[in-house]
């Protein structure tokens, strides 16, 4: 059966989707990574992206350029 004319509570013209987007890398992945323990430190609890998460995020953002997303928010 096609995913449109599968019954609903709502008609899917009428519904909304949300898009939820993983943060980019931060430092707390990279050390994570080499150290499961490194996720409790209490240095890494608002981590920064490493360069690679800023160039993710540059990707990203560009994102709804190419779907129907009315709002981003952050």
């Amino acid at each position: 059966m096609d995913a449109e004319m599968i019954p609903g509570l709502y008609p899917l013209g009428r519904c909304k989707t949300l898009h939820l987007v993983r943060h980019a890398e931060g430092f707390h992945n990279v050390e994570g990574e080499k150290d499961f323990k490194a996720y409790l430190s209490y240095d890494l609890l608002d981590a920064q992206l490493t360069p690679l998460g800023w160039q993710q995020a540059r990707i990203a953002r560009h994102l709804h350029i190419y779907t129907r997303i009315a709002k981003i928010l952050v």
